[in-house]
């Protein structure tokens, strides 16, 4: 797609790492925005962008606790024909992470791209409300995309 992109993103983690074993997941929400410019480094064609996302993971244990928040990241977008993948870094929670996606869809007329994929959100160093450390955490998500180009 050319243009400003904005994508609203419905997902839900379906596996995630021992940590988060006795946690349980809802339904995240995601936007992000990608600015027009294609950029080219040797034979890599990619554009940048941001986005913002929810997560939430209830401990159903006696001990409870939450770990949830809004994650905030820089992203680098390869488009591959029908098909895209994203890499990105920033704040997790309260501390750095990194995702990794790929989706691949259509596009319907000029303005509108709708993608499925799979997406790796991992956060360090992850402690939830009730200050129990996790540790390094690890989620992967279905996804759906849905693009809109401005």
């Amino acid at each position: 797609m050319e243009g400003y992109t904005l994508n609203l993103v419905g997902s839900s983690p379906g596996f995630f790492n021992h940590q988060l074993s006795t946690y349980n997941s809802g339904t995240d929400v995601r936007a992000s925005f990608e600015l027009p410019m294609l950029l080219q480094f040797g034979p890599v064609r990619f554009r940048v962008g941001a986005e913002v996302c929810t997560f939430k993971f209830t401990n159903y244990k006696p001990i409870g606790g939450v770990y949830s928040g809004i994650h905030a990241t820089g992203i680098l977008s390869f488009p591959a024909g029908p098909g895209q993948v994203r890499l990105g870094g920033g704040i997790v929670g309260s501390g750095f992470g990194i995702i990794a996606e790929n989706s691949y869809g259509f596009a319907l007329g000029d303005a509108l791209d709708v993608r499925v994929g799979v997406r790796s959100t991992t956060s360090f160093d992850a402690v939830d409300d009730k200050k129990n450390k996790l540790g390094n955490v690890s989620w992967l998500d279905g996804i759906l995309v849905l693009g809109v180009n401005l």
